[in-house]
C-alpha cells in the first residue's frame, strides 16, 4: 500500500486500521496452551464425563464480535458458556468450556467452531478398570464466567 511499510504501518508507526486476532488456548489454572488443528482430550472411562476449559483470547488491538460458537459429533457439548453474540476487549478473553461424556467404548470425534476458527476434538471412551493415566485433568466448573 502506498505510504505504509511491508508490516502495514505508515510511516509513524501507527496501524492502517485496528486489528483483532482470535487464538483458542486450553487453560490449567494460570497456564495456557495453544490448540491446534486436533485437540486430543485423551481417554475417558465408560460413564464419565470430562470437561475441557478452552480460552478464546483476543490477542488484537480491536474488540472481537463471537458471532458463531458451535460443535458438531457425537458426545460433545458446550456448557456454561456465554450466549453469541459477545464481544472479547483487546487482551481479553472468555472461558468456553467443552463437555465429553461417552458410554460406548469407542472413539469420538466433533468439529468445535468459535468464529473462524475450526478445532477437531478426538476423546477415547475406554473401561474403566484399564484406564491408567489420564491426559487433562477434569476442570472445576465455576459458579460463573
Amino acid at each position: 500500500m502506498r505510504g505504509c511499510d511491508s508490516r502495514g504501518l505508515f510511516a509513524g508507526g501507527a496501524p492502517l486500521a485496528a486489528q483483532a486476532q482470535l487464538a483458542l488456548f486450553t487453560a490449567g489454572g494460570a497456564a495456557e496452551t495453544p490448540v491446534g488443528a486436533t485437540y486430543q482430550a485423551g481417554n475417558v472411562a465408560a460413564g464419565a464425563t470430562l470437561d475441557i476449559r478452552f480460552r478464546a483470547r483476543n490477542q488484537g488491538t480491536a474488540s472481537i464480535t463471537i458471532s458463531k460458537l458451535a460443535i458438531s459429533g457425537a458426545g460433545f457439548t458446550i456448557v456454561q458458556t456465554p450466549s453469541i453474540p459477545f464481544v472479547i476487549a483487546p487482551g481479553a478473553f472468555k472461558g468456553v468450556f467443552v463437555r465429553f461424556a461417552g458410554t460406548t467404548l469407542a472413539s469420538y470425534s466433533a468439529n468445535f467452531q468459535i468464529n473462524s476458527i475450526s478445532v477437531i476434538l478426538v476423546a477415547t471412551v475406554v473401561n474403566a478398570a484399564t484406564l491408567t493415566s489420564r491426559a487433562p485433568a477434569l476442570v472445576q466448573m465455576p459458579a460463573t464466567q
